[in-house]
């Protein structure tokens, strides 16, 4: 075959290609490579279909002798892609950027060079790089999407959602910029219209369970609890094997009020997915509701042992231990949780209500003043103490809390007329160091 065949034969496989008949192109590259084996082209796209299909590392030897052969700018741009596929980040950023000074307009390399930096963590240099291939191509729904995510691990979540939106509207049947849009639009509050996405989504791939599953979460914080319910089953119909759908069809099931089932639905989760330890968490959760406490501390601890290091297991343990009476395994619990996350508001809070439950009202008070850190102190497991504003003592042989909402709770804390009070001045509680513990028929109850 000669040079004038060969370029035929390659237009004609180019063609399969851009149709996106992989099989046909691949045929002809090669057909094309068995008698030209230095023909730049068919070497490159042979090694572009490698990168479509998944193969970086033949992607790099192939699109590499390609470059060595004759570079140009597309072909350096996707050597560095398949670097970056295999993890040479260094040498992949050092092709988009002679990709980009052999092409200038190359928005592509400009954009790939963003992604390197991002996953780098430069995130400040991600940004103005992708900005900059922005500003080279207003209309690169790539580089609008790569900013959105870099925004968002930056907190900009507002900007974050222009960025998806730009992206979402570039390139309209890109379903996962419509759902990463649709994500931030709820982290901002704005539920109606991340349901709105996800049902666009829907309608693009109306047979994926998983979309249909998140839809049926946004509709249940929406309050939209039959449609919810309706949309998860659909989910559970079209993925029956998959375990999130069925974990959060337990949660709806659960905010719904119907704990046998959501307990069912939690189970299958766990036995798809049994290294999942969220699922085992979430089951605790209407164990914890359904008061099987001793159930809900196994889930609990099972969870723990896939996930360690969170904190959230022997957090939730500590109180399902003060709810079954077990003030000492709850406290146990508190101070694991205190060591394991020691900056986490929630565990301080956690350890605060098992010593106060005890009695030890200085040190539990005094780790009570995390609540000033937490985002959500009042939960429906936390002490009622958190609602406090001002301690009164009152006469006699009781100590009454006022509460900063409409009621005011009596408590029989002591047996004489000592008590811990809250000192406006600095912000802190402080106790008679010879006050007694708790009187026997006095806990500080759970709301």
């Amino acid at each position: 075959m000669d040079a004038a065949d060969a370029d035929r034969q390659f237009a004609e496989g180019h063609a399969h290609h851009l149709a996106g008949r992989l099989h046909q192109a691949e045929q002809i590259y090669r057909a094309i490579l068995a008698t030209n084996p230095d023909h730049p082209d068919a070497l490159h796209y042979l090694g572009v279909i490698a990168l479509q299909v998944g193969r970086a590392p033949a992607a790099v030897e192939m699109i590499g002798r390609s470059v060595a052969l004759a570079p140009n700018s597309g072909s350096l741009n996707n050597l560095g892609e398949a670097l970056r596929l295999t993890g040479r980040l260094t040498d992949a950023m050092s092709c988009f950027e002679k990709s980009a000074q052999m092409s200038p307009a190359n928005a592509d390399a400009l954009a790939n060079q963003g992604v390197v930096l991002a996953q780098q963590n430069r995130i400040e240099e991600a940004e103005a790089k992708l900005r900059q291939a922005i500003a080279v191509n207003a209309n690169h729904a790539g580089a609008w999407g790569m900013l959105a995510n870099v925004l968002e691990r930056s907190q900009r979540t507002t900007d974050a959602v222009f960025a998806w939106e730009r992206a979402a509207r570039l390139a309209p049947r890109h379903v996962d910029y419509r759902l990463r849009l649709a994500e931030s639009l709820f982290r901002s509050d704005d539920v109606f219209r991340a349901i709105a996405e996800y049902r666009q989504a829907v309608e693009l791939v109306p047979n994926e369970g998983r979309i249909r599953s998140r839809l049926a979460i946004l509709l249940l914080a929406a309050n939209k609890q039959k449609e919810a319910l309706d949309e998860s089953a659909r989910a559970i119909e079209l993925a029956p094997n998959v375990a999130s759908v069925h974990g959060e069809r337990g949660q709806i099931l659960e905010r719904t009020k119907q704990l046998a089932q959501a307990e069912e639905e939690y189970r299958r989760a766990i036995s798809l997915d049994p290294q999942n330890a969220e699922q085992y968490g979430a089951h605790a959760g209407a164990l914890i509701s359904m008061d099987r406490y001793e159930e809900a501390i196994e889930q609990l601890k099972r969870g723990q042992a896939i996930a360690p290091a969170d904190p959230r297991f022997v957090i939730n343990l500590a109180k399902v231990y003060a709810r079954a009476q077990s003030p000492d395994e709850s406290l146990i619990y508190a101070r694991e949780s205190v060591r394991i996350a020691p900056h986490n508001a929630d565990s301080h809070a956690a350890l605060a209500f098992s010593l106060l439950a005890r009695g030890e009202l200085e040190e539990g008070f005094r780790e009570y003043e995390w609540r000033w850190r937490a985002l959500d102190f009042t939960t429906e497991h936390a002490i009622s103490v958190n609602q406090f504003g001002t301690a009164r003592i009152s006469p006699g042989e009781h100590c009454w809390f006022t509460a900063n909402k409409a009621s005011a709770t009596p408590c029989s804390f002591f047996a004489t007329f000592r008590c811990c009070w809250h000192d406006a001045s600095t912000l802190s509680w402080k106790c008679n160091t010879n006050s007694p513990r708790l009187s026997a028929g006095c806990r500080p109850h759970f709301v």
